[in-house]
């Protein structure tokens, strides 16, 4: 996953040394504060201190990128490094980064640098996904909805192993789907078979792959989360009812809750 951190809700920023105070205040007196010359050099030597351990690499502001900007007229700066705009500006980084973010009321997303996207990396993860003991895919219950695009590891894993040449798309597929089934035990579920619940996904396997990430003000009060379109998924079915066709959602609504013990059954986990 990539991860995105911005100044309104502080998550990381906050723990940086000196920092934890700064998200105690309101985003006008925060701001005001972020204003003052003196404030920002404590903030900077706390970040780039010894205190701040493997979190000072954070403290690299130049190699920041900006991810999401709140303000139309900001939009050419999304995906530009904060090192090449304060070099235009005649700033330091760190005075980019919060002059930008102060004139978004804080809103600015930024991404660090990325690490584990080379092909050695994608290498050694195609191998911890063909061993038995491996099931593809994680959750943190919505916890950083604006932070972590994680809700698209499905589509992701399926263009990579197809761009990289890590997996056939039936192994792919088989990891997302009878892999998860089997180790919850989720009866009549996970694979195509007679007599079975037909969940089915329709997917272009040349093209399948997930859409750009950007911000969706869709949830209660208005507020945002980070959001992408699947990429060449065509039609989704769930028990037999086709709830996404041709890209576009029907309306339909025929999941249910499962229950352990009435759609379930025990397993054993292997090596365990």
């Amino acid at each position: 996953p990539v991860v995105r951190i911005n100044l309104a809700t502080g998550f990381v920023f906050d723990a940086l040394p000196g920092w934890a105070e700064l998200f105690k205040l309101g985003i006008e007196e925060r701001k005001r504060r972020l204003r003052d010359p003196a404030y920002r050099r404590k903030l900077d030597e706390g970040a780039t201190s010894e205190a701040a351990g493997l979190l000072r690499g954070l403290a690299r502001w130049e190699n920041l990128k900006i991810d999401q900007v709140a303000r139309p007229e900001h939009a050419a700066l999304r995906g530009r490094l904060i090192g090449e705009i304060a070099k235009e500006q005649g700033k330091t980084p760190f005075d980019c980064l919060l002059d930008l973010a102060i004139s978004e009321d804080l809103e600015t997303s930024f991404m660090p640098a990325a690490i584990g996207d080379d092909d050695a990396s994608w290498r050694i993860r195609a191998k911890a996904w063909q061993d038995p003991r491996t099931v593809v895919g994680a959750s943190d219950a919505g916890a950083h909805l604006d932070m972590i695009d994680t809700f698209a590891f499905s589509s992701v894993l399926l263009a990579q192993a197809r761009d990289r040449g890590l997996l056939s798309v039936e192994q792919a597929v088989h990891l997302l789907t009878e892999g998860p089934a089997r180790l919850y035990g989720l009866r009549e579920r996970g694979r195509l078979a007679n007599g079975w619940r037909a969940d089915v996904v329709v997917f272009d396997a040349e093209h399948v792959a997930s859409g750009p990430i950007h911000f969706r003000h869709d949830l209660p009060g208005g507020f945002g989360r980070l959001y992408a379109d699947a990429i060449g998924v065509d039609h989704v079915l769930v028990n037999g009812v086709e709830i996404v066709r041709q890209g576009k959602d029907t309306g339909a609504r025929p999941g249910t809750v499962l229950h352990s013990g009435r759609d379930t059954e025990s397993v054993e986990v292997p090596g365990g």
